[in-house]
């Protein structure tokens, strides 16, 4: 069991070290208020640490890493050749990267992307871990990535709480390797293994799509305040499909004025800013948002604005 499970109350901005027991061993995590787990100890994370088998000299991935725990055990318990840590959120591969200085791991590499489509293809894995997220086409794109990275013989990791959707991402694993199994349990949190064999099943037609690709965009037309435009968003962002009703609700009565400039914290896909951007008309608007695929989703839809007010969608962790 961990050695802690909960973090003494602190301000946002004050990281805090704290051990994690794994067997007989120890590791340190970083966390802070805002990071994904924070306060205590995802159940998941210390599934894949325990019972997720790694070879000395294997690659491993963990996908939807989060404050880099399984990461952490993987390089210094169990010897891993080389660690990748991804996530689509600022704050959590802030956490990975000081989690991976306090266990003074020198063989990780931090990537703040949805998935590990941007790496060469040339690199395979031995182990894939993914954490699962709770949009079904954002836990797909992983899933790709992860049968398209194994080496054959490699072993994908799926672990989540059943209210999170783990039974169906299993259904997933399985039908894109064409095997699956429960490895453990603990609690509402289950852990699944595939192994990717030499020759990869076909695929079926419920698990293509075309968002698998980290470079196709849902283009979405939205009207607010009797102005019209296109915004571009991908799976996972808030309100990734559609303009959300708060959202409609806060165009209809934040008065902006012509020059004025103008900050959007947490901004999506975009709506709120590049509507400033119609109402402001010179001044100037940035948008931010700790999701990496928010921010890419915001940039395209400012890029695709026919107005002058100059938009820059920023990362935001601190």
């Amino acid at each position: 069991m961990p050695a802690s499970n909960s973090a003494s109350i602190t301000g946002y901005r004050d990281w805090q070290h704290l051990p994690v027991d794994i067997g007989s061993a120890s590791v340190t995590v970083a966390t802070k208020p805002g990071v994904f787990a924070h306060g205590r100890v995802d159940p998941s994370a210390v599934l894949f640490a325990t019972h997720a088998l790694i070879a000395p000299a294997d690659i491993v991935m963990s996908l939807n890493c989060g404050n880099g725990l399984f990461g952490a055990v993987a390089a210094t318990l169990r010897q891993a050749g080389h660690v990748l840590l991804a996530d689509r959120n600022a704050l959590s591969i802030d956490a990975a990267t000081r989690t991976m200085a306090a266990n003074r791991v020198e063989n990780a590499e931090l990537l703040l992307a949805h998935g590990v489509s941007s790496l060469p293809t040339s690199v395979a894995a031995d182990v894939v871990a993914i954490r699962i997220p709770t949009e079904r086409l954002a836990l797909l794109q992983l899933l790709w990535d992860a049968r398209s990275t194994l080496k054959p013989g490699g072993r994908c990791y799926l672990a989540g709480a059943t209210n999170e959707g783990i039974k169906s991402a299993a259904s997933m694993l399985e039908g894109l390797f064409g095997n699956a199994r429960l490895l453990t349990k603990d609690g509402s949190h289950r852990l699944f293994v595939a192994t990717r064999h030499a020759e990869l099943p076909p695929v079926p037609l419920a698990l293509e799509t075309p968002y698998r690709n980290p470079d196709v965009f849902l283009e979405l037309d939205a009207t607010l305040r009797e102005r019209s435009f296109r915004l571009s968003s991908r799976p996972g962002v808030f309100s990734w499909d559609h303009v959300d009703e708060a959202t409609t609700i806060l165009a209809g009565v934040m008065t902006i004025h012509p020059g004025e400039s103008v900050l959007d914290i947490g901004c999506g896909s975009g709506a709120l800013g590049v509507l400033a951007a119609t109402l402001s008309a010179t001044g100037n608007v940035c948008m931010l948002d700790a999701d990496v695929e928010a921010v890419r989703s915001a940039a395209r839809s400012a890029s695709g604005s026919t107005w002058s007010s100059p938009i820059r969608p920023s990362m935001w962790a601190r």
